[in-house]
């Protein structure tokens, strides 16, 4: 296994997202269908396989095309044979889109985003041409039987990412972690994202140091204040919500 991969990959349960990576690791179980929307370098992608063991399956997602060849050549070289890589968007329509990417042509980010509006903050950002499909559409071509865990990570497109679901959040029992942040779909578009999962059955929670709290306690100020330079550092900073089934 690439060390340097599974030193970033610990990282994510010892000092970037631990709460979440314990909460996948206590409810994933050994076997189970899960989704990893977003997957950048594959951090949680690595606990994800690890949860579900050698006997689940895992579907991780990653357009950007510089870092879908780094992960491919990741999983092969670890014989994860229970993986599929998909070098896809997932949206609310089939059809090729351009994605934009913070930095140089050729860099990668874990910021690049289908919507150009989210990075206009960046002093630098190039774009390439990616293909798209509905999460409805990928689901029902694979003739995946059951899901029981989505991560979804995907800068701002969560609302269309979900229109493109329906049919999945309806027919599936699996929970989400869904990152969602103002600064990205506004404060509308966050309470929204509340709406559609309350509607379709979903209690909603957020890690906040450590602990889960009911989405109707989240306040934009307090949770997703930006008054700091470095405002998503801040510790009482909230933007990974889980989603899990009231029935």
């Amino acid at each position: 296994m690439n060390l340097r991969y599974t030193l970033r990959a610990r990282k994510f349960r010892t000092k970037w997202d631990p709460a979440e990576i314990d909460w996948i690791m206590d409810n994933v179980d050994d076997g189970g269908v899960v989704f990893d929307i977003g997957a950048h370098k594959g951090g949680w992608t690595y606990w994800l396989r690890k949860a579900v063991g050698n006997s689940g399956r895992i579907f991780a997602f990653e357009p950007q095309p510089n870092l879908h060849c780094y992960l491919e050549k990741i999983f092969s070289s670890n014989y994860w044979n229970n993986l599929t890589l998909e070098e896809l968007a997932l949206s609310n329509t089939a059809a090729p889109v351009r994605m934009f990417i913070p930095g140089k042509p050729g860099s990668t980010s874990p910021g690049a985003s289908l919507k150009q509006e989210v990075l206009n903050h960046e002093p630098e950002m190039h774009s390439t041409q990616v293909s798209r499909t509905t999460l409805d559409d990928y689901v029902a071509g694979a003739a995946i039987e059951k899901i029981d865990f989505f991560k979804v990570d995907v800068e701002g497109s969560e609302l269309d990412l979900l229109e493109g679901a329906a049919g999945t959040l309806r027919d599936y029992q699996a929970s989400w972690i869904i990152e969602s942040e103002a600064r990205h779909i506004g404060e509308d578009g966050v309470i929204k994202l509340f709406s559609i999962m309350e509607k379709t059955g979903y209690e909603g929670r957020f890690f906040l140091a450590g602990q889960l709290i009911p989405v109707s306690q989240f306040s934009f100020s307090k949770h997703q204040g930006r008054e700091t330079e470095r405002f998503w550092d801040h510790p009482d900073y909230c933007n990974n919500f889980l989603f899990t089934r009231n029935d």
